[in-house]
């Protein structure tokens, strides 16, 4: 009988230490999650702050040097933490970013402002999508542009810069 109770005893107290491991591992990804956006955001503006706007203006978009610029962007922890299945990511993300209080106000006549988070949000989701767009349309482009419409790359990418830059600011405190 002893035995069975000490096997018992020693049972609750790997359930309590594994309840404990796994709340470390949880502010651990939801800690490691925001570093990795931290310093995706980051590379992405010191490869735009480099970039010569004003002679995006006449580069087409099959040309190898912009297909070059937009396949460094990368947006692989931002697209997960706004569209992950599970939805995991985007909780934890937003529930730190929430306690620690993030003030992000959108620069947009059009746009009423919200609290911070939510514009956050906006801003990630529009350059997630942005540079995704994009990298689509290199590909698309890369035999010529023949079948694309014009449109300004130098504006493009400059509003992806802006909005990345308001990232940057809004997770400072981060």
């Amino acid at each position: 009988m002893a035995f069975m109770e000490t096997l018992t005893a020693i049972n609750g107290v790997i359930s309590i230490w594994e309840g404990i491991s796994s709340l470390g591992n949880a502010f651990n990804n939801r800690d490691g999650v925001l570093i990795a956006y931290k310093y995706e955001i980051r590379s992405n503006l010191n490869l735009l702050k480099d970039v010569n706007f004003d002679a995006l203006a006449n580069t087409d978009v099959s040309s190898a040097e912009f297909r070059n610029l937009i396949m460094c962007l990368q947006t692989q922890i931002g697209a997960s933490i706004l569209y992950d299945s599970n939805r995991k990511y985007h909780k934890s993300f937003k529930d730190a970013i929430t306690r620690i209080g993030v003030n992000i106000v959108i620069d947009d006549a059009k746009e009423e402002a919200e609290d911070g988070v939510e514009n956050l949000f906006k801003a990630m989701q529009f350059s997630v999508d942005k540079i995704e767009h994009l990298k689509r349309l290199v590909i698309c482009a890369n035999e010529g542009g023949s079948l694309l419409n014009n449109f300004n790359l130098r504006t493009r990418v400059n509003n992806i810069f802006k909005s990345l830059k308001e990232i940057s600011i809004g997770l400072q405190k981060v």
